[in-house]
């Protein structure tokens, strides 16, 4: 509804004010202050971003991935899962400020990590996948990032395609 609704007596946008206090845009003066916990969300607050959607990989090679980044509205803390059915992963030098809940940041084929917005986004900026040796076909490389609340999951697909041997 708008503010200017016929017989509205009050209606209360909880962005103009700051704290636990709200205005009433109708003009009626019924300005309050909210009391107990206060909890705000949106209806996507996790957004993850990765420019490009699939990769073409030589087998027996490896790829940086990069461009990976994670956005939340309500919160910096996050929690950010990178994983591969196939071959492994590795966030390069070491990463600093986040924690691993699971895996490390060398050769793992699923690495948790939770930690500030900005740190886990210098750890999955660029990261490199290595199918394993001789392994060609599909994988898909799964980004999964929470506040807690929300989840949002995005899927790069890998393809990894057939060198020919030499006998």
């Amino acid at each position: 509804g708008s503010a200017v609704e016929n017989g509205l007596f009050a209606y209360w946008d909880f962005n103009t004010d700051s704290g636990n206090s709200v205005k009433d845009v109708t003009g009626n003066g019924h300005d309050g202050t909210l009391f107990g916990p206060i909890h705000a969300s949106s209806t996507k607050p996790v957004t993850i971003s990765q420019p490009t959607s699939s990769f073409i990989i030589l087998e027996d090679t490896s790829i940086a991935i990069e461009g990976s980044s994670v956005f939340d509205v309500d919160t910096d803390i996050l929690t950010v899962s990178l994983s591969v059915e196939n071959g492994s992963l590795d966030t390069g030098a070491s990463v600093t400020g986040v924690t691993f809940l699971e895996g490390t940041d060398n050769n793992e084929s699923r690495i948790v990590l939770r930690g500030a917005t900005s740190d886990i986004n210098t750890a999955i900026a660029s990261f490199t996948y290595t199918p394993p040796p001789g392994f060609n076909g599909s994988d898909d490389l799964t980004i999964v990032a929470s506040d807690e609340n929300n989840v949002s999951t995005e899927v790069i697909e890998l393809t990894v395609t057939a060198v020919n041997d030499p006998p």
